[in-house]
């Protein structure tokens, strides 16, 4: 494994509150990383964060020797995707749209895409799909899935983005404990087939623990590594 995203005692919270504080750890391409703890300790937010969706409160997360705040937000999507909990809400698209939106927001807004390009795209978009088993529900409105299909493809919708890193946030949220394991098989064996970093968020502790290589504790402000 070859570490990609260096993180430096970082704290995060709203505006100079922190919640989580003097965060230090690496992460490594090819690995799986469960992160556990109680409600509110400051999971969400470090992953928010992370994924550069707000502000650290200090420190430093490095990306390929860059500061990852000092680089663009289109920069930023390159390098790491995140699956967030909340439900998404677009009317009138349908599961494959949904997955050509994690590569471009709309393919009609670039008109200089040749027909070749197109067509990678859908195989790629296939290809994603695959890998979670949703192939079936490719033209199926969002409105139609359920909240654990609807889960899936959010995180297919991820791989599409092709970033060496994958921050999910609570990714068996709506499963049954059945299909929450065959996520975390799934999940385990993308992060070794297609070299990418997969950091998640879970309560399920025994299925983080039998999974994971590693975890992340948050506790009291502080973030234990377990081996």
């Amino acid at each position: 494994m070859s570490s990609f995203l260096h993180i430096e005692n970082l704290s995060v919270g709203y505006g100079k509150n922190a919640i989580l504080k003097e965060v230090s750890f690496d992460i490594n391409r090819g690995e799986i990383i469960g992160l556990i703890g109680r409600n509110g300790t400051g999971k969400t937010t470090l992953l928010r964060t992370l994924a550069g969706l707000q502000k650290p409160v200090d420190g430093k997360v490095i990306v390929e020797g860059k500061d990852f705040y000092s680089i663009t937000p289109r920069e930023r999507a390159k390098h790491i995707s995140i699956v967030l909990t909340q439900r998404v809400v677009l009317q009138g698209i349908n599961v494959r749209t949904l997955l050509e939106m994690g590569k471009f927001p709309s393919l009609s807004a670039f008109p200089f895409l040749k027909k070749k390009d197109e067509t990678e795209i859908d195989t790629l978009v296939n290809t994603c799909l695959e890998k979670l088993n949703i192939l079936h529900l490719a033209e199926k409105s969002l409105a139609q899935l359920s909240d654990g299909e609807l889960q899936k493809a959010m995180i297919a919708r991820s791989l599409v983005q092709q970033t060496p890193i994958v921050l999910m946030d609570e990714p068996t949220a709506f499963l049954d404990y059945i299909a929450k394991e065959e996520l975390f098989i799934q999940l385990k064996k993308l992060a070794q087939e297609e070299n990418i970093a997969i950091l998640f968020s879970s309560h399920d502790i025994e299925l983080v623990k039998k999974y994971a290589d590693r975890v992340l504790r948050v506790d009291e402000g502080l973030v234990n590594i377990n081996q």
